[in-house]
Parts: structure tokens; sequence; C-alpha cells
């Protein structure tokens, strides 16, 4: 747009309107806010999460001991990672940090997890949508 005042934008919204490709917002209902508010947290942990089992495979791979993916992290616990590292003191000390970093972040997930199961009720037409999603699996 090569303007952009009051009466061009109504005059852009009442076409976009108008072609019915005006994008919707979704105001939630007060009370189920905190509840998205919370989801939202639990993403931005899982992202967290994964920022650090990135680390620690960009770790294992410039050491050349093994290629893989932040789920690595999961089976070691310290004696594995000064096994792996070897006298690489200061890449263990870095992979021990993000792994307790990532087990502190898992544990907070978790939490959140428990609390999003005992309050959430699924609506019929979700109800429905987990069955079927049972069957369209076995079915590819």
């Amino acid at each position: 747009m090569k303007h952009s005042d009051d009466r061009h934008d109504a005059f852009w919204l009442a076409e976009m309107l108008r072609l019915g490709i005006l994008p919707e917002g979704y105001i939630y209902p007060r009370q189920e806010r905190p509840m998205r508010d919370l989801l939202r947290k639990r993403g931005h942990l899982m992202r967290l999460r994964d920022v650090f089992g990135g680390e620690f495979a960009k770790h294992s791979e410039s050491q050349s001991w093994a290629k893989g993916d932040g789920n690595d992290v999961k089976g070691c616990g310290k004696i594995g990672l000064h096994r792996c590292w070897g006298r690489v003191e200061d890449l263990a000390m870095a992979s021990r940090i993000s792994k307790e970093t990532i087990d502190f972040l898992t544990h907070q997930i978790d939490q959140i997890e428990r609390r999003i199961d005992k309050q959430v009720r699924l609506k019929g037409a979700y109800r429905f949508f987990r069955r079927c999603r049972g069957w369209v699996r076995s079915w590819r």
C-alpha cells in the first residue's frame, strides 16, 4: 500500500471483508486465558529444551565420537558424559550443564502437563477427532 492513513486503511479493510479474505481474530473467554498462557509457557520451555539438546549434539559432533541429535543427552548420566569426553574437561562441563538444564526444563514441562491434564476437558468435536486419529494412523 502506498498510502497509510485512516481513510485508505478503512477502504482496504472493507475491500478485504467484501472479498471474504479478512483474517479473523479470536478473543479467548476470560476464564480460558490462564490456561492459554500456561500452554504458551509450556511451548516456550519446550523450545528452550530443544536448544540445549542441540548444543549437546553439537558438542558430540565436534568431538566426532557420535553423530546424533539432542535426544542423546537423555540417556547420559554424569559418568557417561565424562566417559564420552575423556580428558576434554571444558566440553564435559558444558555438556553436564546442558544436561542439567534439560532435566530441569523437562521437570517443569511435566509439572505443567500434569496441571493441564487435571483441568482440560475436551469438547465433543475434539473427542471425536482423538478417536479418529488412531484409525487414520493405522490406515496409512
